[in-house]
Protein backbone atom coordinates (compact mmCIF):
# COMPACT_ATOMS: atom_id res chain seq x y z
CA UNK A 1 0.00 0.00 0.00
CA UNK A 2 1.28 3.44 -0.92
CA UNK A 3 0.29 6.80 0.48
CA UNK A 4 -0.82 9.17 -2.23
CA UNK A 5 -1.77 12.81 -2.12
CA UNK A 6 -4.07 14.92 -4.25
CA UNK A 7 -4.41 18.69 -4.52
CA UNK A 8 -7.22 18.46 -1.94
CA UNK A 9 -4.96 16.71 0.63
CA UNK A 10 -4.26 18.81 3.70
CA UNK A 11 -1.95 18.19 6.63
CA UNK A 12 -2.61 19.42 10.13
CA UNK A 13 0.41 19.89 12.38
CA UNK A 14 0.16 18.38 15.86
CA UNK A 15 2.23 18.77 18.99
CA UNK A 16 4.41 15.77 19.69
CA UNK A 17 3.76 14.44 23.19
CA UNK A 18 5.79 11.75 24.89
CA UNK A 19 5.20 10.46 28.36
CA UNK A 20 6.99 8.09 30.67
CA UNK A 21 5.24 4.74 31.00
CA UNK A 22 4.78 3.31 34.48
CA UNK A 23 3.15 0.27 36.03
CA UNK A 24 0.75 -1.61 33.75
CA UNK A 25 1.58 0.67 30.85
CA UNK A 26 5.08 -0.77 30.60
CA UNK A 27 5.80 -3.06 27.72
CA UNK A 28 5.49 -6.70 28.69
CA UNK A 29 8.20 -7.90 26.31
CA UNK A 30 11.12 -7.25 28.65
CA UNK A 31 13.70 -9.61 30.06
CA UNK A 32 12.83 -10.63 33.58
CA UNK A 33 14.40 -13.30 35.76
CA UNK A 34 12.23 -15.25 38.17
CA UNK A 35 13.02 -18.27 40.32
CA UNK A 36 10.53 -21.12 40.28
CA UNK A 37 10.79 -23.94 42.83
CA UNK A 38 8.78 -26.37 40.70
CA UNK A 39 6.44 -26.36 37.73
CA UNK A 40 2.83 -27.28 38.31
CA UNK A 41 2.45 -28.90 34.88
CA UNK A 42 3.30 -28.59 31.20
CA UNK A 43 0.72 -27.78 28.60
CA UNK A 44 2.54 -28.34 25.35
CA UNK A 45 5.91 -29.86 24.43
CA UNK A 46 7.09 -29.66 20.83
CA UNK A 47 10.21 -31.15 19.32
CA UNK A 48 11.50 -30.14 15.92
CA UNK A 49 14.58 -30.06 13.71
CA UNK A 50 16.30 -26.92 12.51
CA UNK A 51 17.43 -26.48 8.90
CA UNK A 52 21.22 -26.50 8.81
CA UNK A 53 21.42 -23.89 6.01
CA UNK A 54 22.72 -20.79 7.80
CA UNK A 55 20.49 -18.24 6.07
CA UNK A 56 17.37 -20.41 6.49
CA UNK A 57 17.32 -22.02 9.99
CA UNK A 58 13.58 -22.79 9.66
CA UNK A 59 11.86 -25.30 11.92
CA UNK A 60 11.17 -28.68 10.32
CA UNK A 61 9.05 -31.55 11.64
CA UNK A 62 10.83 -33.99 13.92
CA UNK A 63 11.42 -36.96 11.57
CA UNK A 64 12.52 -39.86 13.75
CA UNK A 65 12.22 -42.67 11.20
CA UNK A 66 13.49 -40.77 8.14
CA UNK A 67 17.07 -40.64 6.93
CA UNK A 68 16.62 -37.51 4.79
CA UNK A 69 14.30 -34.53 5.26
CA UNK A 70 13.53 -31.62 2.95
CA UNK A 71 13.22 -28.12 4.38
CA UNK A 72 9.95 -26.46 3.33
CA UNK A 73 11.62 -23.04 3.69
CA UNK A 74 14.58 -23.42 1.34
CA UNK A 75 13.99 -26.81 -0.32
CA UNK A 76 17.33 -28.27 0.81
CA UNK A 77 17.49 -32.04 1.39
CA UNK A 78 19.51 -32.87 4.49
CA UNK A 79 20.40 -35.89 6.55
CA UNK A 80 18.28 -36.13 9.68
CA UNK A 81 21.22 -37.24 11.84
CA UNK A 82 23.07 -34.00 10.98
CA UNK A 83 20.17 -31.65 11.76
CA UNK A 84 20.07 -29.75 15.03
CA UNK A 85 17.19 -30.77 17.27
CA UNK A 86 15.09 -28.20 19.06
CA UNK A 87 12.39 -28.28 21.72
CA UNK A 88 10.07 -25.86 23.43
CA UNK A 89 7.40 -26.23 26.09
CA UNK A 90 4.72 -24.19 27.81
CA UNK A 91 5.12 -24.53 31.55
CA UNK A 92 2.80 -23.46 34.34
CA UNK A 93 4.26 -22.25 37.64
CA UNK A 94 2.87 -20.49 40.67
CA UNK A 95 4.27 -17.06 41.47
CA UNK A 96 2.88 -14.89 44.26
CA UNK A 97 -0.22 -17.12 44.45
CA UNK A 98 -1.02 -16.79 40.73
CA UNK A 99 -0.50 -19.25 37.89
CA UNK A 100 1.88 -17.89 35.27
CA UNK A 101 2.68 -19.45 31.91
CA UNK A 102 6.24 -19.57 30.67
CA UNK A 103 7.60 -20.73 27.34
CA UNK A 104 10.94 -22.52 27.64
CA UNK A 105 13.00 -22.90 24.47
CA UNK A 106 15.78 -25.33 23.56
CA UNK A 107 18.58 -23.92 25.74
CA UNK A 108 16.41 -23.76 28.87
CA UNK A 109 14.79 -27.14 28.15
CA UNK A 110 18.23 -28.78 27.84
CA UNK A 111 19.23 -27.27 31.19
CA UNK A 112 16.00 -28.49 32.84
CA UNK A 113 16.39 -32.00 31.38
CA UNK A 114 20.02 -32.19 32.54
CA UNK A 115 18.97 -31.14 36.06
CA UNK A 116 16.24 -33.77 36.04
CA UNK A 117 18.73 -36.44 34.93
CA UNK A 118 21.08 -35.37 37.74
CA UNK A 119 18.29 -35.50 40.34
CA UNK A 120 17.20 -38.94 39.12
CA UNK A 121 20.79 -40.19 39.23
CA UNK A 122 21.37 -38.87 42.76
CA UNK A 123 18.05 -40.31 43.96
CA UNK A 124 18.92 -43.73 42.50
CA UNK A 125 22.33 -43.64 44.20
CA UNK A 126 20.72 -42.69 47.51
CA UNK A 127 18.23 -45.56 47.24
CA UNK A 128 21.01 -48.01 46.44
CA UNK A 129 23.16 -46.84 49.37
CA UNK A 130 20.29 -46.79 51.87
CA UNK A 131 19.68 -50.37 53.06
CA UNK A 132 16.49 -49.49 54.92
CA UNK A 133 14.82 -48.10 51.78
Amino acid sequence: MHLRTTPETTFTPIDSLTKELKGKELLTNIKKTITVEEFKFTDKVNTFMVCKISNCKKKMPYAVYCKVITCAGCGTCQKVKECEKGIYARLCAELDGKDIWLTAFTDVMKMLINKLKYICCVTTQQMNSNKDY
